[in-house]
């Protein structure tokens, strides 16, 4: 077993990158992925963009430990018009808590909620203008395994900005906000990149991102990572972050893939 599960994933992963080396286009492969800041751009007409990835999030404190596992994690873009895509969003979570008190350890395992939405761009960078998008979603009620989903519709939002520096150099940044479903309250956004392009197919980045919630201290977090882009429809990943205070996870880590295809 211990053979041909690395087998299994290394052919899966040679399979994508052969076949989406046969589907190009004259639009560079934009993804919503590795960081937590979304683009202002959309997928093509007619093409399916697939993102998907895995990631690990590990937090200590004097009382238990927390581990969160994300796997299979995946996001669909769909080109339905020039300047709108839907968009929908699901994924695996495993959760483990183990209690340095009681020296007891509870896993929590299962499909998380279903998210459907939309992306549309509202105007191309001018100048000092930068390119602008807005995002809706709503998360499905009682879409995934109970404990992880919520009775009523989530709400989302966020508007996505991006600039050109120059030929190298962008910078990106987020503004949002979204509902859980069980309180009142909402939860703010916000999220700041700079991604450098390394070569032409070798890309970095640094973030600062964040949660506001209206009704409990927030969360500052910072992630950087890689992209390689192996074809001009195919892309690997890998980042890792740290918290910035008390309540954001001490650690993470992830890898993925962004695949785009034509309907």
């Amino acid at each position: 077993m211990k053979r041909i599960i690395p087998g299994i994933i290394f052919s899966y992963f040679s399979f994508l990158v052969c076949y989406a080396q046969g589907v190009s286009i004259d639009t560079e492969l934009t993804g919503d992925r590795p960081d937590q800041t979304e683009s202002a751009s959309v997928v093509p007409v007619k093409f399916i963009q697939i993102e998907t990835g895995v990631s690990y999030s590990k937090d200590k404190s004097e009382s238990d430990m927390h581990e969160n596992l994300s796997a299979g994690g995946t996001l669909i873009r769909i080109g339905i018009y020039k300047n709108l895509e839907f968009r929908i969003e699901g994924g695996y979570e495993q959760i483990r808590l183990k209690s340095y008190i009681s020296d007891e350890s509870s896993t929590l395992k299962g499909l998380a909620p279903f998210d459907l939405g939309f992306k549309v761009k509202l105007m191309e960078e001018n100048g000092l203008l930068p390119e602008m998008a807005f995002l809706g979603s709503l998360g499905l009620p009682n879409s995934g395994k109970k404990e992880f989903s919520s009775e009523y519709v989530t709400p989302s939002f966020r508007f996505a900005f991006e600039h050109t520096l120059s030929a190298r150099l962008s910078l990106a940044y987020n503004l949002g906000m979204y509902w859980e479903g069980e309180s009142v309250g909402g939860t703010g956004i916000y999220s700041l990149v700079t991604g450098i392009s390394v070569t032409e197919r070798i890309g970095t980045y640094i973030e600062l991102y964040g949660y506001l919630p209206e009704k409990s201290q927030a969360q500052h977090l910072m992630d950087f990572g890689f992209t390689w882009l192996t074809g001009p429809d195919f892309q690997l990943d890998i980042e890792g972050g740290v918290g910035l205070n008390k309540l954001a996870p001490d650690w993470f880590i992830g890898f993925g893939t962004i695949w785009r295809v034509s309907r």
